[in-house]
């Protein structure tokens, strides 16, 4: 065969080859697909299940409980059950549950609730039971109307713990029986609660005034702490103020008391001069009996003078150095005034250090 066929023959079959491998990748791809859509379907049906069962379960437990009329905790378990399964019986015996513990509002809700799935689910036996049971219950419901008196930017309305969309307020609302709370929060604003109780039957509107501005910090947080502050100071200088002129006055009494020894002990070296008692710096013994006498006084005298002058100078001290009225501190912060004082310990001194700047 000549050269050029065996050339038109290969190229004729590449195409053909390549049109060969990709239909078996696309028909690979199509199976992988079909595969995975099959183990999905596959693994959500086994979530149902799971679902379904856990549903059943808590159902079982649940209708334990209520043949047990332990109400408040068959309920939880129908509740958990719902959550689990939208069972049309498992919601029917949650409103019988509802309903033998008074709460007539959700009881009402949820035969409403059963009788449209019954509906939808072609059931009319049961959606009309479910209808005539809500029905029974309308005469008994407690009707609450939340309006406000005034709008306040950024309200935020809770009623039991759960926001009121702006769009129903103002609208009639049935509630359960018993104790109440409504809240009613906005940012920049005081909160402002109330708290009551409703019957079987009872229609109430409670209207919600206008929120009162609270006060910005530096009207109510600041300026309190920091009055109170001051005044605290101002009674404890006031204190240590009075101490400093008690402790001056003791000082000068003192001082006094010595300045009397030593005129004492002056009087007394006199006399032995004039009663001729001492000449010429020789004593009989009375006149030595008063020298002793009078270098006791004259020692008491000192003894007085340096502890009255401890006295006012400690009290002026502590006059001077303690906390200031804030009036008077601020005047005399104005003209610059700095005080320090430490006391000084040594093997041979024992005293006090002041430096101050006026």
């Amino acid at each position: 065969m000549p050269p050029s066929s065996s050339r038109n023959r290969a190229s004729h079959g590449a195409p053909l080859r390549r049109s060969a491998l990709v239909a078996l990748v696309c028909a690979a791809l199509g199976a992988g697909s079909a595969t995975a859509q099959a183990q999905s379907a596959a693994s959500a049906e086994d979530r149902d299940a799971e679902a379904i069962a856990a549903a059943q379960t808590l159902f079982n437990e649940g209708m334990a409980l209520y043949e047990a009329e332990s109400y408040e905790a068959a309920c939880a378990k129908f509740e958990a059950s719902l959550e689990q399964f939208q069972g049309i019986g498992t919601r029917g015996k949650l409103a019988e549950c509802y309903e033998q513990l008074g709460r007539v509002a959700s009881a009402w809700r949820a035969y409403r609730a059963v009788a449209e799935q019954a509906v939808q689910a072609g059931d009319r036996r049961r959606a009309r039971i479910a209808a005539q049971r809500a029905e029974a219950l309308a005469a008994r419901l407690p009707r609450l109307t939340v309006a406000l008196a005034g709008d306040t930017p950024g309200l935020i309305v809770e009623y039991q713990g759960e926001r009121i969309a702006a769009s129903a307020l103002g609208s009639v609302r049935v509630v359960d029986p018993g104790a109440y709370e409504i809240v009613a929060r906005a940012p920049g604003y005081e909160t402002w609660q109330q708290r009551g109780s409703l019957a079987e039957s009872d229609e109430r509107t409670v209207t919600i005034p206008r929120l009162r501005a609270r006060p910005s910090d530096s009207d109510s947080d600041g300026d309190a702490p920091m009055d109170a502050t001051a005044a605290d100071g101002d009674a404890a200088g006031s204190v240590l103020r009075w101490i400093g002129l008690g402790v001056v006055a003791a000082g000068a009494v003192t001082v006094g008391f010595g300045v009397g020894s030593a005129v004492q002990a002056a009087s007394l070296r006199d006399q032995t001069v004039d009663d001729g008692d001492c000449v010429d710096n020789a004593c009989n013994s009375a006149g030595l009996a008063r020298i002793e006498d009078a270098r006791g006084k004259a020692r008491q005298a000192n003894l007085l003078l340096g502890v009255g002058g401890a006295l006012a100078v400690g009290g002026a001290l502590l006059w001077w150095l303690s906390p200031e009225p804030a009036a008077e501190g601020a005047e005399r912060g104005d003209r610059g005034l700095s005080l320090r004082w430490a006391p000084r310990v040594g093997p041979e001194t024992l005293g006090l250090s002041v430096r101050g700047r006026f």
